[in-house]
């Protein structure tokens, strides 16, 4: 679980570097053309200012419950509970 909200976060930050590097490497001129890094930038300005303070709430809650979660199965209750 902690690997998983890791990649997704990480995807999520680099999603605009990785989409206009993308879009460079097609063999199609038109789209190598499109100034696809305004149109993202464009989408981002239109999202809520609450937006980006919840990706980071969010990040933290995913991570501190997946290290809570690790924790709480190393205790011997656990393993009681588990046999």
């Amino acid at each position: 679980m902690l690997l998983g909200v890791g990649f997704i976060t990480t995807m999520q930050v680099f999603a605009m570097r990785m989409t206009v590097s993308t879009f460079a490497e097609l063999d199609d001129p038109r789209v190598r053309e499109l100034d696809i890094g305004a149109v993202l930038q464009a989408g981002v300005d239109t999202l809520p200012s609450w937006y980006r303070p919840a990706i980071v709430a969010r990040w933290l809650l995913a991570t501190a419950g997946s290290l809570a979660v690790i924790v709480l199965l190393t205790l011997p209750s656990a393993s009681r509970y588990f046999s």
